[in-house]
């Protein structure tokens, strides 16, 4: 069995710091890293120890709100779900099966949120001649969403504007036929159309898991289909992709290859599954 990893952090105890880790480095490896459950129902989430040292974990649940412009905060909500059990000693190279029970809402619409597996730090002991000592630990959020039997999502275009945003300039190939990986450029300017996307459903939706279907009117009033973003653009453009139940969402989509426009209008639909 495969385990997923993300990356992990380092906490610097003795100053209070918090730094990222190379993914490699990771000791903890869990799976899934995505969940759906109806309300009232349970699924399991398993962590395994890929060290030689004993690990204590513990869960801790938070609600998943984004606002219009992409900003997601956390809120508490450990009495959303029963966590058995909610904290585990793993031993060397072993695994540990953590069940969530979701408890009943009532309501119609689905629920995000963020399950954190995190490594809970031990004492260490004290440096002959004193000096910084630093621990690593790890955590994992998995994304959790309670969906009500029926519940759907309904992903509609409120406006559609034209503006401008930036990307990544294309990387340059060195003579082998290569991405030159050498040096970092600054974004440049590209024009862009603005949309706000509403969720008129009840389920949630993600932005990349849609598509966009854009066209234009040019300088000479002609018609002009615009091409298509794929999932990266669109994650690249709008940052945290998760749209609510009845939750608005503002982003701008790049009009990398676009001729000059007067106007620009959107229609969204489900991408197809492959």
């Amino acid at each position: 069995m495969s385990f997923s990893r993300l990356p992990v952090f380092f906490a610097a105890l003795a100053a209070g710091l918090l730094v990222h880790a190379a993914p490699g480095a990771a000791q903890l490896a869990v799976e899934p890293l995505f969940l759906e459950v109806a309300p009232g129902q349970s699924v399991a989430i398993r962590a395994r120890n890929t060290s030689e040292k004993p690990m204590t974990l513990e869960l801790e649940i938070a609600r998943r709100h984004v606002d219009k412009d992409g900003v997601q905060t956390r809120t508490a909500a450990d009495d959303d779900f029963i966590a058995i059990p909610p904290q585990a000693v793993v031993p060397p190279l072993g695994s540990q099966v953590f069940r969530l029970q979701s408890l009943p809402t009532g309501g119609p619409e689905s629920r995000s949120y963020f399950v954190t597996v995190h490594q809970l730090p031990v004492k260490l002991g004290e440096i002959e001649g004193g000096g910084a000592q630093l621990q690593m630990v790890f955590a994992f959020d998995v994304a959790v969403h309670t969906v009500p039997p029926g519940a759907e999502a309904k992903p509609q275009i409120v406006s559609a504007a034209l503006s401008q945003t930036t990307v990544a300039p294309p990387k340059a190939e060195t003579a082998a036929g290569a991405p030159d990986q050498s040096e970092t450029k600054d974004r440049i300017a590209v024009p862009a159309v603005e949309v706000t996307l509403r969720n008129a459903g009840t389920k949630y939706v993600y932005l990349q898991n849609l598509e966009f279907i854009a066209t234009g009117v040019d300088a000479a009033g002609s018609k002009v289909d615009l091409p298509r973003w794929d999932q990266n653009e669109i994650i690249d453009a709008a940052g945290v992709t998760l749209v609510e139940p009845g939750a608005e969402r503002i982003f701008k989509l790049p009009l990398r290859h676009a001729p000059a426009l007067k106007s620009v209008s959107v229609e969204v639909r489900q991408r197809p599954q492959l």
